[in-house]
């Protein structure tokens, strides 16, 4: 009987092993100087819907922590409403705008697990 549930064990192990998991999400934040923008009316190409880099981006000399799985430098904000409501994301937009124009920096709040042709999506900044 043991040498049953020993066997049982191990095959529950061994699936577990395999079944893949999905990587887990990583949340953080960038601090530094908004050193560019982008807008772009410009569609994905098919099948994907929307903008292409989600209509807006700007462009940061500031470090991204190595926790975050996201491109250094751009960060989108989806203004093309792919990951929040159309109107907050261009407010967002708008904020990391008027810190460019304005030579401020900001604070911008990134979730890896949300992403744009492969650029990581704001979802919230605050201007220092």
């Amino acid at each position: 009987m043991k040498t049953h549930q020993h066997w049982l064990s191990a095959l529950a192990l061994s699936a577990a092993l395999v079944v893949p998991t999905p990587a887990l999400a990583a949340t953080g934040n960038v601090y530094g100087p908004i050193v560019g923008v982008l807008a772009s009316s410009d569609p994905q190409p098919a099948p994907a819907s929307g903008l292409l880099y989600g209509g807006c981006m700007v462009f940061t000399t500031a470090a991204f922590p190595a926790t975050l799985n996201c491109p250094a430098n751009w960060i989108s904000f989806g203004c093309d409403g792919t990951f929040a409501a159309k109107d907050a994301a261009s407010m967002m937009y708008d904020q990391a705008q008027l810190a460019w124009t304005t030579k401020r920096w900001a604070s911008v709040f990134l979730d890896d697990s949300k992403k744009i042709n492969g650029y990581c999506v704001a979802n919230r900044i605050d201007l220092w």
